[in-house]
Parts: structure tokens; sequence; C-alpha cells
């Protein structure tokens, strides 16, 4: 790149060196000094959010929960008649319509969901609102995660706002086929990792039991503890690894001891395992394509990798967490469609847009730093 380009473009990013040359850029430097030192007081924030939550329950339950449709009931107004969605609806309701008490053993890597629409039914006649109450937790914990990797009370709102721009979170934010209880698990053993960090691993095995594929976040929260510089992430990421093992060891053990039951359980499941090097390598170029109906969160990841990865070499904090997630997140399409028989489904992005949100909100406060370091970049060295 010429010299003269990338001076340019150096200039364009030092925000301290361009205080002078217009309003416009002068503006610019005080929204930008003025985001790193914001903040509001944490009542207001939580007043806000509630109210944020607030708005979208009233629309959902408006727009959703007052619809029905004689072979489409539990998916709402925004669904689409016809489509494979409601080919699917009709299979899970024919499938809780005759869960009887002596079957509910027979699924085990989706008893958490069954059990949870089945009581959602039994106590509100209505297999849609506890799904319901669940995206309002994952709206919930999407604040609190993103407060937590920026100390920031306000970022957290800017958060709940982008997941809830999107269409994909609106799709499937109340109904009963791809409810999103397993992010919601994810998310709360996520934050449980700041706090109490022992309900992390029962928030991971819920998601687990809820959605199997929910395992493939287990990379993604090791190095997320990991990189938060979490004090006590060596006793966190131990005892998971720990239950990972015991979790193998005890399925290859009932191979042998309960062979039958081995077969009903994991059987089925792992004989979908295939690898397909067309499709992997087809999906590492292809992710976006599910994301085409959320082109928001696909414009924002571009632009969000190379910052969180300008602000990871200034060193700053969460920066690398952030990054990594993120990355895991868009690289697991390719090994569920290359490794598996399974196909990619948007429902499977949700994890992304709540992460792709916090990284979003994660820039505000770093904006100055984040341009010192664009500057840098393609400042020449002398």
């Amino acid at each position: 790149m010429p010299a003269t380009i990338k001076n340019s473009i150096a200039n364009f990013f030092n925000i301290d060196s361009i205080k002078s040359k217009g309003y416009v850029i002068n503006l610019l430097s005080k929204v930008v000094e003025g985001l790193e030192k914001f903040d509001l007081p944490k009542k207001t924030a939580i007043l806000l959010l509630f109210v944020i939550i607030g708005v979208w329950a009233g629309v959902s339950t408006y727009t959703d929960l007052s619809f029905e449709h004689e072979d489409c009931k539990s998916f709402g107004k925004r669904a689409e008649m016809g489509t494979g969605i409601c080919t699917d609806y009709g299979k899970r309701l024919f499938f809780m319509t005759h869960y009887e008490d002596e079957q509910r053993g027979m699924n085990p890597l989706r008893v958490v969901t069954f059990e949870l629409l089945n009581l959602s039914k039994n106590v509100f006649d209505d297999y849609r609102i506890i799904p319901f109450i669940s995206s309002g937790f994952l709206l919930l914990l999407t604040y609190f995660i993103t407060f937590e990797v920026t100390r920031r009370n306000y970022t957290g709102l800017i958060a709940v706002l982008f997941v809830l721009h999107s269409p994909i979170f609106f799709k499937y934010d109340l109904i009963m086929t791809y409810p999103n209880f397993w992010v919601t698990f994810f998310l709360f053993s996520v934050y449980s990792t700041f706090k109490v960090w022992q309900l992390s691993y029962a928030g991971f095995f819920l998601g687990a039991i809820s959605k199997i594929l929910n395992i493939l976040n287990f990379p993604a929260l090791i190095l997320f503890v990991y990189l938060t510089g979490n004090p006590k992430w060596k006793k966190i990421v131990g005892i998971y690894l720990g239950i990972l093992g015991f979790g193998i060891g005890g399925v290859l053990a009932s191979k042998w001891i309960y062979p039958e039951l081995w077969y009903r359980f994991y059987g089925i499941f792992l004989s979908q395992f295939e690898f397909n090097p067309v499709d992997f390598l087809w999906w590492l170029g292809m992710w976006s394509v599910e994301l085409f109906s959320d082109k928001i969160t696909l414009f924002s990841i571009f632009l969000l990798i190379p910052c969180l990865f300008m602000l990871k070499k200034a060193k700053v904090r969460n920066a690398s967490a952030l990054l990594v997630m993120i990355i895991i997140f868009i690289l697991q399409p390719a090994f569920i469609s290359g490794f598996t028989s399974y196909t990619n489904e948007d429902y499977r992005y949700l994890h992304l847009v709540v992460f792709v949100g916090i990284g979003i909100a994660f820039l505000l406060p770093n904006l100055r730093v984040l341009s010192k370091s664009f500057a840098n970049y393609f400042t020449l060295k002398k």
C-alpha cells in the first residue's frame, strides 16, 4: 500500500491528531470521549432494561400469543405457513401428545426441552408460554454478561436492543418446535462463571440435554473462562474436563452394560456422524448463507472481527474472549454439516447473534483505543 494512502488512513483513525480539522471531526472526537467515560446509574439501566423487555413482551404477546392457526398454532404470525417449520411443528405436536410417562426416558438428549414444553402445556394450557419466558431470561442474561465484560451499565442495553433487532430471535422467541432453551441455559452457564461458578455446570448440562448440539459450545465456554482472566479458571476448567471425561466413560461403559438402552439413547444419535469433506469446506465459506435474513448481524460480524482483533492487540481486557467465542460459533456450521448428517438451520445462530450484540456493545467504551490501534497499524514504521 502506498505510503500516502497508509498515512491518510492513519490520520483518519487517529482521533487525537484530527481534533482541529473541522466541526464534524470535533463532534466525532467528543462522541468517542463521551462514550469512553459515559455510563448510566445501575438503577436507571435496570429500569430501562425492564421497559425494553416489557415492550418486547407486549409486542410478542399481541402478535403471536393471540394468533392461532389450525396447522401451525404455536408458531405465531411471523411463521411462514406451509413451510418446513410447520411440518416440524406437526411432528413435534404428535410426539408431545404421545409422550406418556413411561416414555420420558426414551430421548435423554432432548429430555429438558420436552419436559419444559409439557410443563407449559399442563400449567398454562399452551406450549408457547415457557419458551416465551425463556426468551425473556435470554435477554436478561445478555444484559448481565455484557455488563461483566464491559463494566458499563448502558452497554448491556445496547446488546439487548441488538438481539431484539434480529429476525432470528423474533422468529423463535415463543415457539415450541425450536425453543431457545439451549441458548438460555448456555448463557446461564457463561454468566455463572462470573458469579456462582458452581452453577455453570448445571447450566451447561441442562443446555446439552435440551439440545445435544450445545456440546459444540464446550470449547467456546472453556476458552471464554480462560481468556476473561477468571481467577478460578483452573478449577472451573478442571472440573469441566473431569465431568466430560466421566460422561464419555459412562457412555462407553453403558454400551457393554446395557447395550439395548445404549443403542436407544446414543446409538441412533452417534449413527448420524459421518465426515463429508465437501460439506465441511463448503460451510467454512458459506456459513453466512443462513444469516442472509439477518443482514445487520451479518454486516456487524464483518465489522466486529477486525475491531476485536485490534483491541486484542491493544491488550484490552475481554477482547480475546469475545473474538474467540464469535469465531467458534461461525465455524460450528462447518462441523455440523461436515461431520454429521444434520443440516444447518438459522435458529442455531441465535447464540452467535447474542455474542455479536455483546461484541458491538463492547466496542463503544473502547472506541478511542480502537481508533489509536488502527492508526498505529496503518502508520509507517520509521
